[in-house]
């Protein structure tokens, strides 16, 4: 595993759950320490272990679950890791419900009063990003992100009941609170399949469709979105916005992008539906 002997990737994982478990219960969780009695303890630098516990983030991001303040999921991580870390929080039946205990202390209020304290939380600027030719290892060492967290629906439901308050605040600010009473959460009260999320408006009653793509990475990384929500976009481009909000399980950020995501986005294929001829 990338060099790491399985023992030293155990002792990293049951560190990082035990400065994990002692940030669950409010206690003093001094990471630097840790990382140096590691240290002292094995034959990896300080930083090494830093960094596999970023990838362990990552893997609990990616199963929707919280991780450690200050430990942003790395990007990449090798397959074989997230089994390991997986089996340990199945293996102590504690880990779970503290986890999940953990993750719903942050109300949807206490998340929008977080996106907007700071008004450059609100991006309106996406990150730049330049098309890159697909290179292919076939190595299966690279999580697939997007697809994952796709999959998750709680953190795609997390992201949206976000939304729906940010879009009802804004309107309310702006003295419209009848119009705040008619934003709907469409994927829920209609089902998924309507192109997007959430229907709102503006302050001159124009309607706005939102899909809302949510990440507990960077604001880099890439989202899947479907032939459905690609089409919408394009039928309804001067109506359509899609709202990127990252780093959602740390402190959740987000920009905008408008109109046609054919246009807005650098679209490239990650699969393809396929028949027996």
């Amino acid at each position: 595993m990338d060099g790491w002997k399985q023992d030293e990737v155990e002792a990293a994982i049951e560190a990082y759950f035990d400065m994990l478990r002692r940030e669950v219960a409010q206690q003093k969780v001094n990471k630097a320490a840790d990382y140096r009695n590691l240290e002292e303890e094995g034959e990896r630098t300080a930083k090494s272990y830093e960094f596999k516990m970023q990838n362990i983030s990552a893997v609990l991001a990616l199963n929707d679950l919280p991780f450690l303040k200050g430990l942003v999921p790395a990007k990449n991580f090798q397959r074989m890791l997230e089994p390991l870390v997986m089996a340990y929080v199945d293996a102590h039946a504690d880990l779970r419900p503290a986890l999940l205990g953990y993750a719903t202390r942050q109300t949807p209020e206490e998340r929008l009063k977080e996106l907007l304290d700071t008004p450059s939380l609100v991006e309106e600027q996406p990150p730049a990003y330049a098309a890159k030719p697909t290179e292919r290892s076939f190595t299966g060492k690279i999580i697939d992100f997007a697809a994952r967290e796709h999959a998750c629906r709680k953190l795609g439901q997390s992201g949206e009941e976000l939304i729906v308050s940010y879009e009802r605040w804004k309107l309310l600010k702006h003295g419209r609170a009848d119009l705040a009473n008619e934003v709907e959460w469409v994927s829920r009260t209609k089902g998924d399949g309507m192109g997007y999320d959430i229907r709102s408006f503006n302050i001159e009653y124009e309607e706005r469709f939102i899909e809302v793509k949510t990440t507990n990475f960077d604001r880099e990384t890439p989202f899947l979105i479907t032939d459905n929500e690609l089409d919408f976009s394009k039928q309804n481009a001067d109506q359509y916005r899609l709202y990127r909000l990252f780093d959602f399980g740390k402190k959740p950020r987000m920009f905008k992008l408008s109109g046609s995501m054919e246009e807005a986005c650098v679209i490239s294929p990650s699969r393809y539906c396929a028949w027996a001829r």
